[in-house]
């Protein structure tokens, strides 16, 4: 007995499988892709969201400090006006005590 030839039609199922088979590769292959691309773009939003919020903190953190030395050279100032204006009351009551 002589081995059977494939017949036309059993080549062309072959060939629709392999087919099928690679379009089915491709689409997964292409689906991961899309999968690893779209979690790199969510990594890089979520790590831009942190860095803007690192950057507001920071941002309230200067404005803060800014805002407590304003108040300490403001109480400085006010200190160092008293002061002054004790130096020159006694001055002038020296003055007065003398003209007595």
């Amino acid at each position: 007995m002589s081995p059977k030839k494939p017949t036309r039609s059993a080549g062309r199922g072959q060939k629709r499988a392999s087919a099928k088979q690679a379009d089915t590769q491709a689409d997964t292959q292409a689906d991961t892709q899309a999968d690893t691309q779209t979690e790199s773009q969510v990594e890089r939003y979520e790590a831009d969201q942190e860095a803007a919020d690192v950057a507001a903190e920071d941002k309230e953190a200067a404005e803060q400090m800014r805002a407590e030395n304003r108040a300490a050279l403001n109480d400085e100032k006010d200190k160092g006006t008293q002061y002054i204006d004790s130096c020159i009351d006694s001055e002038v009551e020296l003055e007065l005590d003398e003209q007595e």
